[in-house]
């Protein structure tokens, strides 16, 4: 299966890799938290997580069934977070400005997120709820991309066993 990739650049060699992997969903970011790259368990895993889709915007915008609210909120802030230590690591520009200012005018969570000034978190667990798979425990890792502009790599496995099992049964998926 192709992996889709938004532009080629600094983090091309990083997605030809994750591209490589069958049973490890993962996906690379811009500064802005744009995806950049995407392989395509985590594209069955997160639907709409394509190249081109702000990540920021998706949490806040977008129709995410897979999370419980509370888990939701928790994402929020999370992106949140990594936006704002992403701005203070490589400061501002337009598109900053605009995706900041556009969430802030339609969305009062963002504002709250926004100011609560909190550090990025780098890794986590997350719970996913699958349809078919059923309760999916995942861990994720956030690392840095050597030799980009501030793009980021994210990577998930999974806690148990049962949650291997589940995501072995979505990778088989046609």
């Amino acid at each position: 299966m192709p992996l889709d990739c938004a532009s080629p650049g600094s983090s091309s060699r990083a997605a030809q890799l994750i591209g490589s992997w069958r049973h490890v969903p993962a996906f690379i970011v811009d500064r802005h938290l744009t995806v950049l790259a995407a392989n395509p368990l985590l594209r069955r895993l997160f639907p709409g997580c394509d190249p081109g889709t702000n990540i920021l915007r998706h949490a806040f915008q977008g129709d995410l069934p897979w999370f419980t609210p509370a888990q939701l909120a928790r994402i929020k802030r999370i992106v949140t977070a990594t936006l704002r230590e992403s701005l203070d690591r490589t400061g501002p520009d337009d598109v900053f400005v605009e995706l900041v200012g556009e969430l802030a005018a339609e969305d009062d969570d963002f504002g709250v997120s926004w100011a609560d000034d909190v550090a990025a978190d780098t890794d986590g667990i997350v719970v996913l709820h699958d349809a078919e798979a059923g309760i999916i425990q995942l861990i994720w890792q956030i690392f840095d991309v050597p030799g980009s502009s501030g793009d980021r790599l994210c990577v998930w496995g999974t806690a148990d066993t049962a949650s291997a099992d589940a995501l072995a049964e979505i990778a088989s998926r046609p």
